[in-house]
């Protein structure tokens, strides 16, 4: 009986395996997501472009790009490496690591990285895949939590994509339901206090992405932030504003202290748009500002000079 299962078992799984290769991507992230929750998996290895990555195979946003595609934002990745290559090995600070899928090819690039995630789970998932696939590189690991103040601030988890975890500013109903999610705290510290600008290696490339934190990023870390020889920014109204700030004042940070910049989706894998000098960019994000009614987003590559572009 138990060879006549293993034969039956046998040719069935190429019918399944071409069934799931055709089925729609939504359709796969369904059964998957169903299948580990009955099954009780809580972490699982993604081979793709950048090594492979253990992350929680419930996260239906960074790790499931991941799986799906290969790749990580595949287009940025590669601005990214080619900009280290043409002006040295400097620093990365990468506000909103995540799991390290922008930190891992950077560090193995040989760029100094100083890496900030306040979410425990995460956290402890970058650092296995630090320690995993760069050992040798320079990488500082933070659990905090980039804000613009000291101590202990409120954290919301998302269930489903665990790249939208947020500090917690309020709680009424949100557009992603917010107002349902678990709350925890973590530990809050002011950029500027725990980046040493002085001792670090140029060029200067700084990301931040955390959900809508950005105004409050920029106001404790203004010092390190405008310093940046390239800075990448997430632009979301709807997220900025949920924290209880507006967006005008990132738009006002960009305009001060940046002279050109490229405005895209690193997500949708398209290539850089053409280089905005800051006067038609910044005109481009007030427009967006006026008129976005959504919780649709921008990404923004910035740069002070452009020699740097």
């Amino acid at each position: 009986m138990r060879l006549l299962l293993q034969r039956i078992w046998h040719a069935m799984e190429p019918a399944g395996d071409w069934a799931i290769r055709r089925m729609p991507t939504s359709m796969k992230l369904i059964m998957f997501r169903a299948l580990v929750k009955t099954l009780r998996v809580r972490t699982v290895a993604v081979d793709g472009s950048y090594g492979q990555f253990q992350g929680n195979p419930l996260d239906l946003g960074v790790l499931s790009e991941y799986m799906l595609t290969g790749t990580y934002s595949p287009e940025l990745m590669k601005f990214l490496l080619n900009w280290f290559r043409r002006f040295g090995p400097g620093t990365m600070i990468d506000v909103g690591a995540n799991i390290g899928l922008t930190t891992v090819p950077i560090a193995m690039a040989g760029v100094d990285c100083i890496c900030f995630e306040p979410d425990i789970n995460n956290f402890k998932l970058l650092q296995a895949n630090t320690e995993r696939l760069c050992p040798g590189a320079s990488v500082k690991l933070f659990n905090l939590a980039i804000f613009d103040t000291e101590g202990e601030v409120s954290f919301e988890i998302s269930d489903w994509n665990h790249g939208d975890h947020r500090v917690r500013v309020v709680d009424t109903d949100g557009a992603f339901g917010e107002q349902h999610r678990a709350v925890t705290t973590v530990a809050a510290r002011r950029l500027d206090s725990v980046v040493d600008i002085q001792n670090i290696r140029r060029p200067l490339f700084v990301k931040i992405d955390t959900q809508g934190g950005e105004a409050h990023v920029l106001k404790g870390g203004d010092t390190v932030v405008s310093s940046a020889d390239l800075l990448s920014l997430e632009f979301c109204p709807y997220l900025v504003r949920r924290m209880g700030q507006h967006e005008s004042l990132l738009i006002d940070f960009v305009e001060r202290h940046f002279v050109a910049g490229y405005i895209g989706n690193w997500h949708v894998h398209s290539e850089n748009d053409r280089l905005l000098g800051i006067d038609e960019l910044v005109r481009v994000l007030r427009d967006f500002s006026r008129s976005v009614n959504s919780t649709e987003h921008l990404d923004l590559l910035l740069v002070r000079d452009r020699a740097h572009a």
